[in-house]
């Protein structure tokens, strides 16, 4: 061959590098909730790159694309304000327990999923039963069945703005 003469690459080795650059972010994220369940503990810190080898072995995330991490700076910047409401939610149960005089008007209330993929709308579910005063209770197709504490207008409006916030975190953004 030509010194000046480059060799095409096949599809295949043009595709390894972001795929070994996702595999080693979801490793990595592996690692990183590993050390943060274990409070930082090295002696378990062996265990931990074994499962995060074990992630960048397999891909869990091969088979699903439209499954998908979220995006970073956008997570940094939601985790604050979820942490926040799952606190609010958790006093809003606690003072709903220890004052039975408050008034509670129970309730069910459907409504129509607008997340774009199965992460959000899986995630968001997670989510809602932790904001104050909601509880997912089911889905059937694009609809999702929320338990309220309190049947009013600005409780599911609450549960769509998460939606709409979690959405943020999972979208393509222009560089990817």
């Amino acid at each position: 061959m030509l010194p000046y003469v480059k060799r095409m690459r096949t599809p295949k080795e043009r595709d390894a590098g972001p795929l070994r650059r996702r595999r080693l972010g979801a490793a990595a994220a592996v690692l990183a909730l590993w050390l943060a369940l274990t409070g930082g503990e090295w002696a378990l810190f062996a265990v931990g790159v074994g499962l995060a080898g074990g992630v960048f072995a397999t891909d869990p995330l091969r088979h699903r694309p439209e499954l998908r991490l979220p995006r970073l700076w956008p997570l940094l910047l939601y985790l604050p304000g979820f942490a926040w409401r799952s606190v609010a939610g958790a006093i809003d149960v606690a003072r709903r327990v220890f004052d039975p005089a408050l008034p509670i008007k129970p309730g069910f209330r459907t409504r129509r999923s607008r997340a774009p993929n199965q992460a959000v709308r899986a995630c968001h579910l997670g989510a809602v039963s932790l904001l104050p005063g909601s509880l997912a209770a089911g889905t059937e197709g694009c609809v999702d069945h929320v338990h309220l504490l309190t049947d009013a207008p600005w409780a599911i409006e609450a549960v769509d703005t998460e939606e709409t916030r979690l959405g943020r975190l999972f979208l393509e953004s222009p560089g990817r």
